[in-house]
């Protein structure tokens, strides 16, 4: 993987010049003995290693979230649907009918990331346009299993 990035920034960037590389906890980056970041750091002794900054973000939100009970019980409950639709391929397959019949342009259940909030964002705007769909699904689950 370093042979590879390497490659690629010795086209254009002189890696001597390098004086910082950020990187999401992955151990092929992070990982103190062979890691990317490690390797990169023996070429530039004066680069600083650290976490991806929009990961720190995305961690600080999803701790505030989780710190103020209105926040977490909405994604939690907001969740719960979302995990039990998209856990079952039978289950997902009415989605996808449910879908087609009211003209749905998505026919899918896009997950909530559990620490991304970008992703997030997208995922209720999803459920936001399925809401139609969700509940048909849900009622004709409930009315199977009955």
């Amino acid at each position: 993987l370093y042979m590879a990035i390497s490659d690629v920034l010795h086209l254009n960037i002189n890696l001597q010049n390098c004086f910082g590389v950020t990187f999401d906890a992955a151990s092929a980056f992070s990982e103190h003995v062979t890691g990317v970041g490690i390797r990169i750091l023996e070429i530039t002794a004066s680069a600083i290693q650290t976490h991806c900054l929009i990961h720190c973000v995305n961690f600080a939100v999803q701790d505030v979230v989780e710190a103020v009970p209105p926040m977490r019980d909405f994604l939690h409950l907001s969740n719960d649907p979302l995990v039990f639709l998209r856990s079952s391929p039978k289950r997902c397959a009415i989605v996808h009918k449910i879908a087609l019949q009211l003209d749905c342009p998505q026919t899918h259940i896009i997950p909530l990331c559990p620490t991304r909030f970008s992703v997030k964002y997208s995922a209720f705007s999803g459920m936001y346009e399925q809401f139609d769909v969700i509940i048909d699904a849900l009622e004709e689950i409930s009315i199977q299993t009955n």
